[in-house]
């Protein structure tokens, strides 16, 4: 199938963000087969400035992508975080391509009041939504002709080389990178407080942190680097965004796309109770835990515990491998919106939302699997 993906391709980074989601999904639609043009919205905007300037160049990117449209005949659009291309844009697509059908897919959280509008921007423009939400919150972008759907965080082979799980004893103990803002009133009180915390209750706890502190991010071949040769990995994700704090409706089964890296790299992750991810890690591939006290006493335990540690982190490395990598995901997001029934079972929710007066949809997934077999 010919596939259009338009997404960030972080041209200007040269090379320092290869690790993004947007690489993954593209390398899980070829995986799966399929014909892909990368159409990156930001970089085609920066490149129809003169003076490299996005805000500039939107216009020039939206007649641009038409033009893809028109030349590449796509069967199947797929958005992924754009700001640039216009909701009126993905109408035309489907004038110049009738039978087009066009989904996002987005994993920031639906608390965040910017990206819940940017997903409502489109919600009567595409055929589905996938974003790494879960639950009844979904309403919120569903609609009669736009059912939306969790996905999981996704791995990617090629990029999450590491595994970490395979030593009884790392370069570190406990890795964790986050962009921490200081200037903006979100929870980085909650985050520091774990961070710090954990490592001043362990004062011989090797720790690899970046991105607070006032150390600087890690991205690039180090980012793989450092999370390879970490025993255990701090995923923390935010509880509120700008002045929006999450309820457990909105923040169910959400985590920042860190969880698949810690776990990919097959570090330890530590990931905090209160988002429901229970529903989809067990506690033998997940150290979950409720406070810094609990934090602390796991953390301890595993690294006096290698043996301990490394069966956690392999059987997490596992999941995140064989159920929530790209191609399986990928394949999911080509099933769903182009409406055909579920090829295998997914280790994850898989009803879809089409906004709070409507019932969820595809609910059960082994119906789904036996009317596929007996068609």
């Amino acid at each position: 199938m010919r596939v259009l993906f338009v997404g960030n391709g972080y041209g200007k980074f040269a090379g320092l963000r290869h690790t993004n989601g947007d690489t993954r999904l593209v390398n899980g639609l070829i995986r799966n087969g399929h014909y892909v043009f990368f159409f990156s919205d930001r970089d085609e905007a920066r490149n129809a400035s003169i003076l490299g300037l996005k805000a500039i160049g939107k216009k020039r990117t939206n007649k641009k992508l038409l033009k893809v449209v028109k030349n590449f005949q796509p069967e199947a659009i797929i958005v992924s975080h754009v700001d640039i291309i216009h909701p009126e844009t993905l109408q035309e697509a489907r004038r110049i391509c009738p039978n087009v059908r066009i989904a996002q897919v987005n994993i920031d959280p639906i608390f965040n009041l910017k990206n819940l509008a940017n997903l409502r921007s489109r919600q009567n423009v595409v055929d589905a939504t996938f974003i790494t939400s879960g639950g009844t919150g979904l309403n919120q972008i569903g609609t009669e002709n736009n059912t939306c759907y969790f996905i999981p965080n996704f791995t990617d082979s090629s990029i999450d080389t590491g595994t970490a799980f395979a030593q009884a004893e790392n370069k570190y103990d406990l890795a964790c990178f986050m962009h921490v803002n200081m200037e903006r009133p979100d929870d980085e009180d909650e985050r520091l407080s774990l961070t710090n915390g954990v490592a001043a209750a362990i004062p011989d706890l090797r720790t690899c942190y970046g991105g607070f502190n006032g150390l600087p991010p890690v991205s690039g071949r180090l980012y793989i680097d450092n999370l390879s040769n970490s025993s255990m990995g701090l995923s923390l994700s935010k509880h509120t965004s700008g002045s929006n704090t999450s309820t457990p409706e909105t923040r169910y089964i959400y985590s920042s796309d860190r969880i698949s890296h810690v776990m990919g790299n097959g570090c330890l992750a530590f990931v905090k109770d209160d988002f429901g991810l229970q529903d989809i890690y067990n506690s033998d591939e997940v150290a979950f835990f409720h406070d810094l006290a609990e934090l602390t006493d796991k953390a301890r335990f595993y690294k006096n515990n290698p043996a301990a540690r490394q069966a956690v982190a392999k059987k997490g490395w596992e999941k995140a491998h064989n159920e929530f990598n790209c191609t399986v995901v990928m394949q999911y997001i080509l099933e769903r919106m182009m409406d055909k029934p579920l090829s295998r079972t997914y280790a994850w929710p898989t009803e879809g939302y089409r906004g709070p007066n409507l019932p969820p949809v595809h609910t059960d997934q082994a119906a789904e699997q036996k009317l596929k077999k007996s068609a």
